[in-house]
């Protein structure tokens, strides 16, 4: 599952644009929007962080790097 994930992931544009409504920048942020307000569950958070220990590990997440908002994010 990791694998297939890290490949979409690959597959995303960095920013939303007119032919793209999802990107790699709205999905880490709807990601640590849904982390916020529930630090106390670990069975949301835990996943979450999981998730970014996959996307991270597979480097996926460098492309943010390339821009401020990534970088904030």
């Amino acid at each position: 599952m990791a694998k297939s994930l890290v490949d979409y992931i690959e597959e995303l544009p960095v920013f939303s644009d007119s032919t793209n409504s999802f990107s790699l920048l709205d999905l880490v942020k709807g990601l640590i929007e849904r982390i916020k307000p529930n630090l106390s569950s670990n069975t949301i958070v835990v996943p979450i962080l999981q998730t970014f220990n996959v996307l991270l590990e597979a480097d996926s997440l460098r492309r943010l790097s390339d821009k401020p908002q990534g970088v904030e994010r």
